[in-house]
């Protein structure tokens, strides 16, 4: 059990960096399609570190305060300061540094599939597909639980690389 309290506090943490730093994206973001992009990214984050709370608190874990790590304060400095696309390059490094990180978790996946499929989505319309499109390509990849799994890991990490039009 203690593994998975570690696991479970360190994937809270995971999730909650990842939602300062999507925020910090959308409020340095000029155009408004990759602000909000960049805002439904941050939210959905936000609903998963919500699943880790929850199992914390089951495990009798009480919540702490959180403060966003260095890497994420610095990045959303760098980005405020010289745009989203200054620190994109460096996020996805540093993504595909972390690329096995959610190996063989399925916990999101069984619990909040909805969750998991509009993020899904997000992330293929962030890679400019058509809203439509994206939502059933994510629909369809959601009945391969592994398989989504895997693909969440990969977009995710392949996300903050992508080639945004101007």
């Amino acid at each position: 059990m203690g593994s998975d309290i570690k696991r479970y506090q360190d994937n809270l943490r995971d999730e909650l960096n990842g939602a300062a730093l999507y925020a910090a994206l959308a409020a340095a973001e000029s155009d408004p399609l990759r602000k909000d992009l960049f805002m439904q990214l941050a939210r959905a984050e936000s609903s998963h570190a919500q699943l880790w709370r929850d199992k914390l608190s089951a495990a009798g874990i009480r919540d702490e305060r959180f403060v966003p790590g260095f890497r994420t304060r610095l990045l959303a400095k760098l980005a405020q300061r010289f745009g989203p696309r200054f620190v994109l390059p460096t996020i996805a490094a540093a993504e595909f540094a972390d690329r096995n990180k959610y190996a063989g978790q399925t916990d999101a996946i069984e619990q909040t599939p909805l969750a998991e499929q509009h993020e899904l989505a997000l992330i293929f319309q962030a890679k400019g597909m058509p809203k439509e499109d994206a939502r059933r390509v994510a629909s369809q990849m959601m009945k391969d639980k592994k398989g989504a799994l895997d693909t969440l890991a990969r977009e995710e990490l392949g996300i903050c690389s992508m080639h945004l039009p101007n």
